[in-house]
């Protein structure tokens, strides 16, 4: 399960960090003229768009999009290959929309945002799928959208009352609502990292990884990438209990089960189609 949740958070990482940065400096990089499917890649820009750009990692989360029916393929290009990688293009509740894999991994998840953004007519990517939770207050099958993200190399989970190492920590009890103090959460170790954020400026240290600040006010209306200028929004769906045992539950019955993800996935989609043709009925698009 640990594995699990760093693979999750590593894309939900890679993805928020290639989807951001000052508007200002957004720089797109054009198909070169000589590439065998420049002249596709013009049709698909030129027909459509702008597109949301829709990213996934795990075949559980495509399949549950294949199988909704929400989404509706281009009838003259309903996809195209690129770097190894499948982009299907089509349309959601009515708004255009670019579909991609990930796969595991910041890397590939960053690798494959950038496609997106660099080749395509993209106004924003939603990324959404499935997470542990170790929340008592969410059950199986509820979907959360992350206001930040933390952003950070190599970390590990420290034990209640463990003394410091001298690398920076995480201190869950900081976060208790109402008031802070202790938390059998206890606190994360942490490597810290440095994003670029304006072009002509050195990198610096961040922690806290923004979500699109409209993105997220549109998205609560629902309920129920750092480099390049563009809004992103992450819908995941908690699908069992993180770092527990398979069959192991939680105090408030949350249970830990490989079954439970296809609920979640389906949970994670249901909210991010209706966020997907949200954004089409809004001046959101307008304004950025």
């Amino acid at each position: 399960m640990a594995a699990a949740m760093t693979g999750i958070l590593e894309v939900m990482l890679g993805v928020i960090l290639v989807g951001f940065v000052d508007h200002h400096v957004r720089l797109s990089v054009q198909m070169k003229s000589s590439h065998p499917l420049h002249g596709v890649v013009d049709r698909i820009n030129g027909e459509g768009g702008p597109y949301i750009g829709l990213v996934m990692a795990y075949p559980t989360e495509e399949a549950v999009l294949v199988d909704s029916g929400l989404f509706v393929p281009s009838s003259d290009l309903p996809w195209v290959d690129l770097s190894g990688r499948r982009f299907n293009i089509g349309r959601i509740r009515g708004v255009d929309v670019i579909y991609a894999m990930t796969g595991e991994k910041t890397l590939n998840a960053g690798i494959t945002v950038q496609i997106l953004i660099d080749v395509f007519d993209i106004k924003g990517i939603v990324h959404y799928g499935t997470a542990g939770s170790a929340n008592d207050s969410l059950s199986i099958g509820d979907v959360s959208v992350p206001k930040y993200v933390a952003f950070t190399g190599s970390w590990k989970w420290k034990e209640f009352h463990s003394e410091e190492e001298g690398l920076p920590e995480l201190k869950f009890g900081a976060y208790n609502l109402p008031v802070t103090g202790d938390n059998l959460l206890a606190k994360i170790e942490f490597t810290p990292e440095e994003v670029y954020y304006s072009n002509g400026k050195p990198m610096e240290e961040v922690f806290w990884l923004p979500v699109e600040p409209k993105w997220f006010n549109l998205s609560l209306q629902l309920v129920t990438s750092i480099t390049n200028g563009v809004p992103c929004v992450v819908f995941r769906g908690v699908s069992d209990l993180a770092g527990a045992a398979t069959g192991q539950k939680s105090t408030s019955g949350l249970l830990s089960s490989s079954s439970l993800s296809s609920l979640a996935a389906v949970n994670a989609l249901i909210v991010a189609a209706e966020f997907i043709g949200l954004s089409g009925t809004t001046s959101l698009k307008q304004e950025q």
